[in-house]
């Protein structure tokens, strides 16, 4: 983006980039401080009330692009970055369906991604 400017010289306007200006405050986040809220969003996962059971309980996040860590990876180029970069949200994850194979190539990606954080799984079909 860029905005106007008066020059010194008297010559008009001219234009500036100034990309700061437009930066919304979360992208002015350290990346350490966005790592932290990005894992807070894994947190915030829950069985639905009419749930056999589980009402109520948490739960570890789905492969949808619905839920974090994928939803976070769509919102810019920056959080992209960041959450692929980030082990530890990529290190849960609750597989559910009818065809577990359908999730394999998914989740050996997920798979490298954690890296070497300690893993939560949870399989359900």
């Amino acid at each position: 983006m860029s905005d106007l400017a008066k020059t010194g010289d008297g010559d008009g306007l001219q234009i500036q980039n100034s990309r700061q200006n437009y930066e919304s405050p979360i992208q002015r986040l350290h990346p350490e401080l966005l790592s932290e809220i990005f894992l807070y969003c894994l947190k915030n996962y829950y069985y639905p009330m009419n749930s056999l059971k589980r009402t109520g309980q948490r739960r570890l996040p789905r492969m949808s692009v619905k839920e974090a860590p994928l939803s976070l990876c769509r919102i810019c180029r920056h959080w992209r970055q960041l959450a692929l970069t980030n082990p530890q949200l990529w290190a849960q994850i609750e597989l559910r369906g009818r065809d577990p194979s359908s999730h394999f190539v998914a989740l050996d990606e997920w798979l490298v991604r954690s890296q070497r954080s300690a893993l939560y799984l949870s399989v359900n079909y």
